[in-house]
Parts: structure tokens; sequence; C-alpha cells
């Protein structure tokens, strides 16, 4: 464990699947931590930052316009008429 790096864990990371790195890391940091504190490790290696090669695009937000309930599906205000 002390000879873990930065470096080990950015490698790591990569080999779980996508949708669950957050979650492993986390879990990684944690455990990390409490070696920190149990005097196991003098610092957390998940926690230090390496160069992101891997650069993800910022995601977009879908936009809620034209999907109110209060109009017709032609996008224009509920008719008043017969």
């Amino acid at each position: 464990m002390a000879e873990l790096s930065p470096k080990d864990v950015y490698a790591w990371r990569l080999t779980i699947p996508e949708g669950h790195r957050f979650e492993a890391t986390q879990a990684l940091r944690q455990m990390l931590n409490r070696a920190v504190a149990w005097g196991l490790i003098d610092y957390n290696p998940a926690k230090r930052g390496v160069p992101n090669a891997m650069r993800r695009p910022k995601e977009k937000r879908r936009s809620n316009r034209g999907t109110s309930s209060r109009r017709s599906p032609t996008g224009s205000a509920l008719s008043t008429g017969p």
C-alpha cells in the first residue's frame, strides 16, 4: 500500500467500467483515508491528481423548452374555442 502512486490509481480506474468508476474510486479513497488515519501510509494517493489524457467533453443537459403540458403538440397555446 505504501508504494501505491497516483499513477497506479489512475491506471486502475481505467480498468473499471465507465459507469462504475466514481463509486469504485470513492470506496478506494475512503479505504486509503483510513490507512492514513491509522498511520499505515503518509498520504492518500487517490486524492492526488494526475494529468488526464482522456478528458471527457462536458455533458449537455437536455432542454425542457416546448415540453410543457400546457402546450398542444403543435407548440401553440391550448385552444379556447370549440
